[in-house]
């Protein structure tokens, strides 16, 4: 099921009347099939502070949508202490803008400065780099797009420059077949203040793609060293299905399972994946974390910072080099 805000109770886009006059402006429906381009997933205490909110406006018959008054679902959330079933006046958002605000609430919630100062005026067109940016993983493998399936609760499914909606349940196959499964970190290494910024997003991306949890707070000591041998064997098991134990050792068998393989631009493979959260987690910026990840211009720039090579590949000796 999920969370939908597409149109107002006429089936147009701006004019109508404040609030849900036809209870379908944003209300919960089933997943629908609408050419999805990718799933945006923050980490699961962010995921399930979007799908609250999400299906509290859905519920809330004073939030209706209009995208000449987009904003105005933001200024009366905050003014509802970030919690849209509290609402009492009517108001209207977009698709965008209603999960731009409740990516704000999320961070007021849990106190998450990246999330705090998230525009609120982004767009479909501007939201997956957007939450790129603050550490969501992106997803673009078929099964995330075509159906519910592999969903996770408040998982965002996007179509860039068209739409975006809130999964607010979780798929049949979600929790046995996801490569990024995201435990709870701590919302008090989350806000922090100290370490590299940098190495705060891979250490979440680490987590987001291992499934073992870490301190977040921007620190390379040991437990962080072990999690990018983890991110690793975790990208070499998803790629050649080499069954190694994923243990933050990067002993004789990861070694051997690692070989000679590469990753060059314009390759997508979660080894991609890998490289760019290593990059993170020795402190070069990537340009964010894609699952599985293409090869782009942002890691080749990593790449070269890293390597002083022309950054057009990564070979099997440089990945050791991250870890």
């Amino acid at each position: 099921m999920i969370s939908n805000c597409g149109h107002d109770e006429r089936g147009r886009y701006s004019g109508g009347k404040a609030g849900d006059q036809s209870g379908t402006e944003w209300y919960i429906r089933s997943w629908y099939n609408h050419n999805w381009k990718c799933v945006i997933r923050f980490p699961a205490n962010v995921r399930e502070q979007l799908a609250l909110n999400a299906e509290k406006a859905a519920k809330n018959n004073l939030i209706g949508y209009d995208q000449n008054e987009r904003l105005s679902y933001y200024n009366h959330l905050k003014a509802s202490n970030w919690d849209a079933s509290k609402i009492t006046i009517a108001c209207e958002a977009d698709c965008s803008a209603g999960v731009s605000a409740n990516i704000i609430a999320a961070g007021y919630k849990l106190g998450i400065p990246a999330l705090k100062n998230f525009s609120k005026s982004n767009t479909t067109s501007t939201l997956r780099a957007a939450c790129k940016a603050v550490g969501a993983t992106i997803l673009t493998d078929s099964k995330y797009l075509t159906s519910d399936a592999y969903l996770l609760r408040g998982d965002l499914i996007l179509k860039d420059g068209s739409h975006v909606c809130t999964n607010i349940t979780n798929g049949s196959k979600a929790s046995a077949s996801t490569p990024t499964p995201t435990p709870k970190p701590s919302t008090s290494t989350q806000s922090k203040p100290s370490g590299n910024s940098l190495v705060k997003l891979g250490q979440q991306h680490a987590i987001n793609f291992t499934g073992h949890t870490i301190a977040v707070d921007g620190l390379v000591g040991k437990e962080t060293n072990k999690m990018k041998a983890r991110v690793l064997q975790r990208a070499i098991n998803l790629d050649y299905k080499k069954g190694i134990a994923e243990d933050g050792a990067f002993g004789r068998k990861s070694k051997a399972a690692l070989g000679s393989h590469y990753v060059k631009k314009g390759e997508r493979q979660y080894m991609v994946t890998a490289a760019e959260i290593l990059m993170y987690l020795n402190g070069i910026d990537p340009n964010g974390v894609e699952c599985p990840g293409k090869y782009g211009n942002g890691l080749v720039r990593a790449s070269k910072q890293k390597f002083g090579d022309d950054g057009l590949k990564i070979t099997a000796s440089e990945f050791l080099k991250l870890i």
